[in-house]
């Protein structure tokens, strides 16, 4: 019962204009905020010498930069910027956050727990969103299938689009340059 109200409060509030504006803010603050914890963190502390530190920043860059590809194929391809969201999550929980832990415990503990539910939330909206692309898959393959059985009904194939019907009878030349 909670997976199908989650599911349809999903898609209601997935098709309002604002659902995008959302998810990019979202993501350019996670983003932002995943450089900013490593900067802050190595600024003030130990700074870039230690190998770990420049691990951390490389990882929370790379992070950053996978989400801006997901948040510019956002408004073109929901689904793809899911997936690009995803992958910096799991950089994100995989990798930068032992290095959080190394840093600061506790706020790396709250983070690693916000991490992991905008990922289960994430995940559900990808499973949501195949399933939606395979309806609207299936429907515009019946479409096909019942204009096919349409045509077969009619006693031929489906003429294509823009296409003359065309008669059994040879076409005959007319007009001032028809010869005789």
């Amino acid at each position: 019962r909670a997976r199908t109200a989650l599911r349809a409060r999903y898609t209601g509030w997935s098709h309002r204009p604002s659902f995008t504006v959302v998810i990019e803010v979202f993501f350019v603050v996670l983003a932002l905020g995943t450089l900013g914890e490593f900067l802050g963190f190595e600024l003030t502390g130990t700074g870039f010498r230690k190998p770990s530190a420049r691990i951390a920043v490389v990882a929370a860059s790379v992070a950053a930069v996978l989400i801006v590809i997901g948040i510019t194929q956002l408004r073109r391809n929901r689904l793809a910027a899911f997936r690009w969201f995803d992958r910096a999550l799991l950089i994100r929980i995989l990798v930068v956050q032992v290095f959080l832990f190394q840093e600061q415990q506790s706020a790396a503990t709250l983070g690693l727990f916000v991490d992991l539910f905008v990922w289960a939330m994430l995940r559900s909206a990808i499973v949501i969103e195949e399933q939606r692309l395979e309806l609207e898959l299936e429907l515009e393959l019946e479409g096909e299938v019942e204009l096919e059985a349409e045509a077969d009904a009619a006693g031929g194939p489906p003429a294509a689009p823009g296409a003359a019907p065309t008669g059994d009878a040879p076409a005959e030349a007319t007009g001032p340059d028809a010869r005789s």
